[in-house]
């Protein structure tokens, strides 16, 4: 029980002793800045001012301003900063090292306020060096300060505002590779100093990205404020060396399989996309050939313009083809007919191919009393109609050949036929079980 009461006693003292320390009101040019602190050794108390891009200067506290009843301290003073150097953090150490009550933020210097004025001019630059650029993990290198005057050992410090401090001995090499072990996305402010402390000068840094983090742990400067890191993936800096680096795999194993993932949609987008060209260019030659009908003209195959003789050959060799022929809407002759085998060749029959029934016509003569048809307009033509000689229509006669016509008869006992319109009665031809082939120029029989 006294051990454990020990220990507990042990805690409430270091907590007591733990150096912190804040400033109130703002940071103005020649204004007066309040400081408040806690824990510490006791002694060598003293605030940094470190200007971006300007000179540091050191601020002397009394050991006075310590209360060593209640562990703590106060001291006001009067910051001779420039508000052109724009911004400032502030560091505050004891005997024990540099830094070790933490560092501010980075305060913004406002105006002068009321009109306060004081010593602005501090110490010149004595000397300068060059960095490298700073990157997580990588070796950043000092140079050229030993050329610029500098006094060797010279030493270089570290400040993240709002956060620790760090040291660096740079001893009397004349180049110096610093191993950055800090997390990427953090600003540091770093300035150097020889051997006579004298000033080089101080610079802002960000901390560059790199998928090394090996360096990264529990010792690395940091920020206690909350950081923006620049990668999700990359471990916190409290992070050990082993978590670091299964972190890192298992960002390395994420990143590939989202590469996979975004792989397999754009294959399967690429895929849709063919498919649905694909069936449209299916249903447009589908659409296209639905409506792709070979048609015939319901014309005759006959040439209604050729001459008589042209005209004869082709309906002889139509009628005496061995093809039945049919109609072109799908209906025929009637069943009882059967289509003669002995018509003569020199026939003046035909169909009128503008009418729809058949039309007895016979072949022209000389006589008036007989009519003449136009095969083209199917109108009669009287005997006076027009005047000619016989010697006249007798070399025409001669002359022009009248195309074949065919006539369809019926059988003389299905019908009683009317006489025609020259009082004419066209009977059918008696059909027995075999009639004779009737032979050119040989009168027909009825």
């Amino acid at each position: 029980m006294s051990l454990l009461y020990f220990c507990f006693l042990s805690l409430l003292s270091q907590l007591a002793l733990a150096f912190t320390f804040t400033t109130s009101g703002d940071v103005t040019q020649c204004g007066t800045l309040d400081i408040n602190w806690t824990g510490g050794s006791g002694t060598g108390y003293f605030l940094t001012v470190v200007p971006i891009f300007g000179i540091p200067f050191n601020v002397s506290i009394p050991d006075s301003a310590y209360h060593a009843q209640n562990s703590s301290g106060f001291f006001s003073t009067q910051l001779p900063v420039n508000a052109s150097d724009q911004r400032a953090a502030l560091t505050m150490s004891d005997s024990t090292g540099f830094g070790k009550g933490g560092t501010s933020k980075l305060h913004t210097i406002g105006a002068a306020v009321n009109g306060a004025t004081c010593d602005l001019t501090g110490p010149d630059l004595s000397f300068v060096y060059s960095l490298t650029q700073v990157v997580q993990c990588q070796k950043a290198k000092f140079t050229g300060y030993l050329e610029s005057t500098a006094v060797a050992p010279v030493t270089v410090v570290g400040i993240v505002p709002g956060g620790t401090s760090f040291q660096l001995d740079v001893g009397s090499a004349k180049t110096f590779d610093w191993n950055v072990n800090i997390f990427n996305g953090t600003d540091v402010l770093l300035f150097m100093y020889d051997s006579k402390q004298r000033q080089g000068g101080s610079e802002l840094f960000t901390v560059g990205l790199s998928g090394d983090t090996s360096c990264i742990n529990n010792d690395s400067p940091s920020s206690t404020e909350a950081s923006s890191p620049t990668s999700s993936s990359s471990p916190s800096p409290s992070s050990t060396s082993s978590d670091s680096k299964g972190t890192s795999v298992g960002a390395i194993a994420g990143s590939v399989l989202g590469a996979i993932i975004f792989l397999a949609v754009f294959v399967t987008l690429g895929l849709f996309c063919l498919r649905q060209w694909q069936d449209k260019k299916r249903a447009r030659t589908a659409g296209g050939s639905e409506f792709r009908h070979t048609s015939r003209p319901l014309g005759s195959d006959l040439d209604l313009t050729a001459d008589g003789d042209a005209y004869h050959q082709q309906s002889q060799h139509l009628f005496n083809s061995p093809v039945t022929a049919q109609s072109p809407f799908g209906s025929g002759p009637p069943a009882h007919y059967q289509h003669s085998q002995y018509l003569s060749s020199n026939s003046n029959l035909h169909a009128n191919p503008f009418g729809g029934s058949a039309v007895s016509l016979h072949a022209a003569s000389d006589s008036d009393s007989n009519p003449t048809v136009n095969p083209f307009t199917d109108q009669r033509t009287g005997p006076g109609s027009e005047s000619m000689s016989g010697s006249r229509r007798k070399s025409q006669m001669s002359a022009y050949k009248p195309p074949s016509r065919f006539m369809m008869h019926t059988d003389a006992e299905d019908v009683d036929l009317p006489e025609n319109e020259d009082g004419v009665v066209e009977l059918p031809p008696s059909y027995v079980e075999r009639t004779p082939k009737r032979q050119p120029g040989q009168p027909s029989n009825p």
